[in-house]
């Protein structure tokens, strides 16, 4: 079974604030080293053991031996630091519901506390006795529950339904403008339509933005 990252020896609010640090540090536009987060968020070594689960969320990605924030990381930062709790909770729904363990963890429930997070361990392949693991296994339940991708139900935990929305991407937008289906990659629709790459991003943020009015 592989490994799964987790949080490491932070609460949620710490995770929150490394988060936040990241932006703050510039890594928004430039790579930085770990060392210069935690000038920002004045912590020792914290930062440094959260790289790997920010990464396996896709909130930020390696270069070297710095890191910078993915665009979705960049925008999870920033409602985060703005204190936009709604944002924030859809941004960060949206790094964690696509993620190899989130569908562990919808497996397991519903389940008791206890039982949700001894499975979130296993399917993590690590060893919930060992203090930082449990630290972190607990943050990312925080995370989960305060994401809205569980929800607390008197004492035990139960998979938040998931939204079936379709929400299309960049590449399956374009195959979709070429007639192809996102789903079995068979022509779908025939448009005649001459699409400059440089629009498809404001196209397709208007395609997303009408089916989240429907």
């Amino acid at each position: 079974m592989p490994e799964h990252p987790l949080p490491k020896g932070v609460r949620f609010e710490r995770l929150r604030e490394i988060l936040v640090g990241w932006a703050d540090a510039g890594a928004v536009t430039t790579p930085r080293y770990t060392s210069d987060v935690e000038d920002v968020v004045d912590v020792s070594d914290a930062v440094g053991r959260q790289t790997r689960f920010l990464e396996a969320i896709g909130v930020l990605v390696p270069d070297g031996q710095r890191h910078r924030l993915t665009p979705e990381g960049a925008a999870l930062a920033a409602a985060l630091a703005a204190d936009d709790e709604d944002a924030a909770r859809e941004r960060l729904r949206e790094r964690l519901d696509g993620w190899a363990l989130t569908d562990a963890v919808r497996d397991a429930a519903p389940a008791s506390e206890d039982d949700l997070e001894a499975a979130i361990a296993d399917a993590a392949g690590r060893d919930l006795d060992t203090s930082r693991v449990r630290t972190g296994v607990e943050t990312l339940l925080d995370c989960y529950a305060w994401a809205g991708l569980v929800e607390r139900d008197g004492d035990t935990y139960r998979a938040a339904e998931r939204d079936d929305r379709t929400d299309l991407d960049a590449d399956a937008l374009a195959a979709l403008l070429a007639g192809g289906s996102t789903t079995t990659g068979q022509p779908a629709i025939s448009l005649d339509i001459d699409v400059n790459p440089d629009d498809l991003e404001a196209i397709v943020a208007a395609v997303r933005a009408g089916l989240t009015e429907a």
